[in-house]
């Protein structure tokens, strides 16, 4: 049996992708691609695990479909000759970055799980994270800005898993948001925090406070 797949993608949640980019628009653009399986990306990421449990159902070992009710909405925008049945797997990606002979490596290896109590399981017992980096403002691909509630449910989890928050205000930091550092809108207190533009006014300059 032949079926296209696309295994590799991120949600709205990552950097620099499309504000759009969740599990509708995913559904209808594989039917337009002709995609049969597509990967939901980022299953790591609270907000985004929580809207694949809100969204999907599984329908065969391992795979998941949009509920027919979100689906049955969508599909009345799509072309006859374009409709398929389209399935999604549970995928996030680990990316490597390292140093060797003065050159940057860059693996990207997904990740794929049968089912979203997996994915529960081993995001709580996973004991080899050592920190969180969390850019409370990101400037890439439009302006996302983190949300009050998710960031305090990630410190909250980080507290209880002893897990080191570092936040990058390497834009943010310096008054740039209002207040001396981004983070003080959230009400937390990162445990290492990261800055540079805003110090230098153009000069390159960094600095980590811990």
């Amino acid at each position: 049996m032949k079926f296209n797949a696309d295994l590799h993608l991120h949600s709205k949640y990552s950097r620099a992708t499309a504000k759009n980019l969740d599990l509708e628009n995913l559904y209808y653009a594989a039917q337009i691609k002709g995609v049969t399986v597509v990967g939901t990306g980022d299953f790591t990421y609270p907000a985004w695990i929580e809207e694949i449990e809100s969204k999907l159902e599984e329908t065969e070992p391992g795979l998941f479909s949009l509920k027919k009710q979100i689906a049955d909405q969508i599909d009345k925008t799509i072309p006859d000759s374009c409709r398929n049945p389209v399935r999604f797997i549970l995928q996030t990606e680990i990316s490597n970055i390292y140093k060797k002979d003065d050159r940057v490596r860059k693996n990207h290896n997904l990740v794929y799980f049968p089912d979203i109590a997996s994915v529960k399981k081993e995001v709580s017992r996973n004991k080899n994270i050592a920190a969180v980096i969390l850019e409370l403002v990101q400037g890439e691909g439009g302006i996302n800005v983190a949300k009050k509630s998710f960031v305090k449910e990630l410190f909250q989890l980080c507290k209880k898993y002893d897990i080191l928050t570092i936040i990058d205000e390497v834009q943010t930091g310096v008054g740039r948001t209002g207040k001396a550092f981004a983070y003080q809108h959230y009400n937390v207190s990162p445990d290492i925090l990261t800055l540079a533009k805003g110090l230098g006014g153009g000069i390159p300059i960094g600095a980590i406070h811990t």
